[in-house]
């Protein structure tokens, strides 16, 4: 992502997310390894920022159980952008809920456009 390499588990992704599930489940050509088992052979996903990966990761790997490090509607909407994208259902709902509570009503409508959150389409 960038220019950077993380080293991550794909427990999570594949678990989570019907994107990553299909994509770890295709077959790899014979003679080849598949994408992510050594940094010679990343996954790439282009068109992702560090800054919202890293919030989606935040909340896969916290560094404190009883609360989230995320907290601005900037890092939520980090948080819906990539769920959306990928199909991590239980993450989108876990953004729009903190979303709904923070953000003003007109925020909610621009993003229930962006991200077919059609409980917020009704707000104005």
């Amino acid at each position: 992502i960038e220019d950077t390499l993380y080293r991550i588990h794909r427990y999570f992704f594949q678990r989570d997310s019907l994107v990553f599930e299909a994509m770890f489940s295709l077959p790899v050509p014979v003679g080849e390894r598949p994408e992510g088992e050594a940094e010679d052979r990343p996954i790439r996903l282009d068109g992702v920022e560090c800054r919202d990966f890293d919030h989606l990761l935040s909340l896969m790997y916290p560094k404190d159980f009883s609360s989230y490090e995320l907290s601005t509607i900037e890092d939520w909407k980090s948080v819906l952008k990539l769920a959306t994208q990928w199909d991590f259902d239980s993450m989108r709902n876990l953004a729009i809920k903190h979303l709904t509570l923070i953000a003003s009503s007109a925020d909610l409508v621009i993003l229930g456009h962006q991200y077919d959150v059609t409980q917020w389409l009704h707000l104005i």
